[in-house]
Formats: C-alpha cells, structure tokens, sequence
C-alpha cells in the first residue's frame, strides 16, 4: 500500500510540474502577443489634442490627490484639537473643491473603464499613449525628478510604479489599475459624499468641538 501512495504521489507530482510547464509556455505565448499588440498601439496615430486634453486631466488629478494626501498627513500628525478640527474643515473644502474637475475625471474614467467593446476597442491606442507617457517621466522621475516640468513631477510622484518593475507590460497594467483606483477612491460622487460625512463625524467627536478651550 505504501508503495502505491508513493507511486500515486509522483504521478500526481509529475502531472502537476507538467501543467505548471504549460501554463508558463502559455502565458509567454500570451504574453509576446500583448507585447507585440502595445508595441503596435504605441505606433498608432492618435489626436494630438485629445492627448492634452487628458494629459491635463492627469495633471491635475495628480495634483489634487498630491495635495489631498499630505493634507491627510497633517492631520495624523497634529497634536492640537483645534489645529486637527480646522484641518477636518480643509479636507471638507478640499473634497467639495474636487468637483471642480470631475468634468475631466468622468472623461477619463470613460476612456479607462467603457463597458461597450466597440468603443474600448477604439480608446486602446489612447489609453497606451496616455499609460506610455507616465511610464516615460515615472522613468525620469526616478533618476531625474529636476528635470521634470510642474505638471510632470505631480503625474510622475502620485502615479509612478515600483522601481523595480522592468516589464513593459506588466508596468502598464500597473499603471492602469492605479488610474481606476484613484479616480474611484477621490473622484467618484458616491466616495467623496462618504467620505465628507465621515469627517463630519470625525469632527463632531472630537473634545474641542463645541470650541471650548479644556
């Protein structure tokens, strides 16, 4: 009976290394091919001033989350109540400011997350521009941040991957999935009103809330 336990194991190893195996080659297979299919979107023509357009967008989505994020940090680090409440009032107005440029936000959001196959389709050369073109000055940014422009330096800092990814492909993706999540987490109507009412709790919790000095 031992025996047959041994000989079932090392068939059922065997088996499995063989599948990992194929998986792998299938994957490289799949994955030359996603190479190959970016290195021709990134040869695609595409409306220079579309382009701007989003790049802006990113530009200013980069900005604001920037600035939204070390807001956060100062809040964490105040130890006063009164400094920690005006800050809470801050992040408030910063919330409601941000509706100043969800005009471009929901174009992008758009662009990234279209359920229509068709149009999908069509938005893939410009969203392999636009994730390009962070790549390019995350690239920078790493080794040459004073090289980069304002708008640069804010795209590269709240987007840029971990330094140690060499994929093309993968570095994209990880690009891509980052867009969706900030415009989700700081752009979305329903995010930002649950979030402007957790600070107002916040706020109404705190010891110094009915402005009393103790």
């Amino acid at each position: 009976m031992k025996k047959i336990y041994i000989c079932l194991l090392l068939l059922l190893c065997t088996t499995a290394n063989n599948y990992a195996q194929e998986i792998d080659q299938i994957y490289e297979v799949l994955k030359k091919k996603a190479d190959k299919r970016i290195d021709s979107l990134k040869q695609e023509p595409i409306d220079e001033d579309e382009f701007l357009q989003y790049r802006n967008c990113l530009g200013s989505i980069a900005y604001y989350v920037h600035q939204y994020r070390h807001l956060e940090s100062k809040i964490d680090n105040a130890d006063d109540c009164f400094k920690k409440y005006d800050l809470y009032g801050v992040q408030e107005l910063m919330l409601l400011n941000s509706t100043s440029i969800m005009y471009c936000t929901e174009d992008l959001w758009n662009k990234f997350n279209s359920s229509d196959t068709n149009t999908s389709l069509k938005n893939l050369t410009m969203q392999t521009h636009l994730l390009s073109y962070i790549k390019n000055i995350s690239r920078i940014y790493q080794y040459d941040e004073d090289s980069l422009n304002e708008m640069e330096y804010y795209i590269a800092k709240v987007f840029q991957s971990p330094k140690n990814m060499e994929d093309d492909t993968n570095e994209l993706l990880y690009y891509l999935t980052n867009i969706q999540y900030i415009l989700k987490e700081y752009f979305h109507p329903i995010t930002v009103m649950a979030k402007a009412l957790e600070i107002n709790k916040t706020m109404e919790a705190l010891p110094c809330s009915d402005g009393v000095h103790r």
